[in-house]
């Protein structure tokens, strides 16, 4: 069975492409750049992962 993907990535100003689509269409935009790092709390518990 065929799948897909939702992440991509592009060179260059891809960030500020997709802000704009995302203002002319509408919607909400979550990006996850390349090298940044992000920690997860753990409800209940106040810990990160």
């Amino acid at each position: 069975m065929p799948s897909s993907s939702p992440y991509i990535s592009f060179p260059g100003t891809a960030a500020e492409a997709f802000a704009y689509y995302a203002d002319v269409f509408g919607g909400d935009l979550d990006l996850l750049r390349d090298g940044v790092l992000f920690a997860v709390v753990v409800p209940g518990d106040g810990r990160t992962s």
